[in-house]
């Protein structure tokens, strides 16, 4: 099996084919980017605080993966059902295009730089950069993200805010009231001259779910995979339930806490508002892109939800992503090298149908005979 590797992050109207150009942070164009996100372009804040050294592994936790090529069928994408949640997107207007950059906030800096301290790069990738900061009003850690204006393309109205949002901030105002535990909140936001900044909870101590994993050799156990992954799914209840779409679900994209275990979804540098129709761009990582996208050129917000679930919960307990290019996505024919319980293969397999109408919604998998029971260690 090749060796774990973190994936790339590809914005809204790219081509599946390489991502788009490394940007520099706002505050400091000369900071030099960390090992651990070298090859992202869509991530500032994955890494928000140092991450440990993974344990060594050895040849054996993982078996090399052998992959089976046959032919498979297309499915054609039905309409979906829809949960009992209110609607996509209430309370916002839709997405406005570029011009709108003249039209958002009054600028804040002599705010910000009053209220916060800016200290070491945490991360960087093509949609911003992250650093430690902290609250001069009481001491709070917190983590301080710069997005580049020119990166922010798209802008949305809040109803009863007459401010015109970036679309990253509009989506974690709308998932940080009310807060979720297992979503990062956004504390405030200033805008500068040629930069957002995005004040974030900076939780300690704490690790990406891609290195916590290595701590156990590069895959969790199955009841370990169950605790983190049940929060990750409530996590997304509560996205869709405020109307957000995160659309970049994986590994490097959760925090879990060293200490309790609790997971945290982080960086809607991808997301979209939730909606019932179908998206005709990719933002997101390839790896984790549905099949009726390659196939289509469309995906729905519920089902890709879904499938992404699926392929996050093979890598946590099989040490890998099951699908490394767009024809294996496609033929859908991962290669379990672990042994799984029945449950487990099943849920899986459930997640990640080749037909989008035949995947379970997020209620469907809470209750799914794997997620049922308690989490004993």
């Amino acid at each position: 099996m090749p060796f774990r590797k973190r994936r790339k992050t590809y914005p809204a109207k790219t081509k599946l084919v390489q991502g788009p150009k490394s940007a520099t942070s706002c505050p400091d164009q000369s900071s030099p980017r960390p090992a651990a996100t070298s090859d992202l372009t869509c991530q500032a804040s994955q890494s928000l605080l140092p991450q440990p050294a993974p344990a060594a592994r050895s040849a054996a936790a993982v078996p090399k993966r052998k992959r089976q090529f046959s032919s498979d069928e297309g499915a054609e994408v039905q309409s979906l059902r829809r949960p009992s949640v209110q609607a996509a997107g209430d309370g916002v207007s839709v997405v406005t295009s570029s011009e709108s950059k003249r039209k958002c906030a009054e600028p804040r800096q002599a705010a910000f730089t009053s209220s916060y301290s800016v200290g070491e790069l945490l991360g960087s990738g093509g949609c911003g950069s992250v650093y430690a900061g902290t609250r001069k009003s009481d001491g709070q850690e917190v983590a301080i993200k710069y997005i580049q204006k020119n990166k922010a393309t798209n802008y949305i109205t809040m109803h009863g805010d007459g401010r015109c949002l970036p679309l990253e901030v509009a989506l974690m105002t709308m998932v940080s009231k009310p807060s979720c535990t297992n979503v990062l909140r956004l504390l405030d936001w200033f805008e500068e001259p040629l930069c957002y900044i995005l004040v974030l909870e900076r939780p300690s101590p704490c690790s990406d779910l891609f290195d916590f994993c290595e701590i156990f050799n590069g895959r969790l156990s199955e009841v370990q995979a169950r605790q983190i992954f049940r929060q990750v799914v409530e996590a997304l209840i509560h996205c869709r339930n405020c109307g957000v779409f995160h659309r970049d679900v994986k590994s490097e994209n959760i925090l879990v806490n060293l200490s309790d275990w609790t997971a945290k979804l982080i960086d809607f540098g991808c997301g979209d508002l939730y909606k019932y129709t179908p998206y005709y761009h990719f933002a997101g990582t390839r790896e984790h892109c549905p099949p009726e996208y390659f196939r289509n050129g469309s995906y729905e917000a519920s089902p890709a939800t879904t499938w992404s679930l699926g392929v996050l919960l093979f890598g946590l307990v099989c040490g890998d992503l099951p699908f490394e290019s767009r024809e294996e996505t496609i033929l859908n024919q991962p290669k379990f090298t672990v042994a799984l319980s029945k449950e487990c293969h099943d849920l899986i397999s459930w997640c990640t149908s080749t037909d989008p109408f035949e995947r379970p919604v997020l209620e469907d998998i809470l209750k799914h005979d794997w997620l049922s029971g308690q989490n004993l260690f």
